[in-house]
């Protein structure tokens, strides 16, 4: 987000609007939609879970494919995280993949995995926003600032 100061400010403005002082709970973020947008596209972008390993509990059918009990199967996350059919020029942070303006609204959050899929994905999903809310309100509360990065050209 250092490189997007209008981002900033717009989830900075949400923040003091929705929750002025408080601190920020899971029952605020029915109205931090676009600071949730944000939160996506940070998830989305930076792709921390790049790939995904899981064991396959029962033999099934993918595609034509039969994959047995016990394989291991492999999800590129990241490749997943910048499938252009599904995002807008997903090589770039754009908070219009997560975020309607015109109906300020959510969209694609389905399409988002950060945290792989399974056991405690919404245990894991609920601790992520809580803490990460909490350090972006507590931010936004004493009007902190992140100056925008320098590009170095190292040619």
């Amino acid at each position: 987000m250092a490189r997007y100061p209008e981002i900033q400010t717009k989830v900075h403005a949400e923040i003091d609007d929705e929750l002025g002082l408080k601190s920020p709970s899971m029952s605020h973020k029915s109205k931090l939609k676009f600071t949730d947008a944000v939160l996506c596209e940070v998830q989305r972008i930076a792709s921390l879970l790049p790939i995904a390993v899981h064991r396959v509990t029962k033999t099934i059918s993918l595609r034509g494919f039969t994959i047995p009990e016990n394989s291991t199967a492999v999800a590129n996350l990241y490749a997943i995280h910048r499938d252009e059919r599904v995002w807008k020029d997903p090589q770039h942070f754009h908070v219009e993949n997560f975020y309607d303006e015109k109906s300020r609204s959510l969209k694609n959050t389905e399409q988002l995995i950060p945290f792989s899929l399974g056991s405690f994905l919404l245990l894991r999903i609920q601790i992520s926003f809580n803490r990460t809310e909490m350090d972006i309100s507590r931010t936004s509360a004493r009007s902190m600032s992140i100056p925008r990065p320098v590009d170095i050209n190292f040619d």
